[in-house]
């Protein structure tokens, strides 16, 4: 893989990563807002599935992070020989 590739392949997973994990949070805490209640209001089925699509998203993009980062090791392992 090129350098080029590998930039936009970790950029876009870390954009993957961090929007993924931005839907979680803003669906928990629409959910479980603060308050001095124990106990979170019934959650609805598009609710579930940002929460759901918010996972997945975040799991794509720490593969295609992780992806990147071992192939980048790799060339770095190859220039020192």
């Amino acid at each position: 893989m090129r350098k080029k590739t590998l930039v936009i392949l970790y950029l876009l997973g870390l954009t993957l990563a961090s929007l993924g994990l931005a839907s979680e949070l803003i669906t928990v805490l629409t959910i479980c807002p603060t308050s001095t209640a124990s106990t979170c209001i019934s959650v609805a089925g598009p609710a579930i599935l940002v929460v759901v699509l918010g996972i997945i998203s975040s799991l794509a993009g720490i593969v295609l992070v992780l992806i990147a980062w071992v192939r980048i090791l790799m060339k770095q392992a190859q220039r020192q020989q």
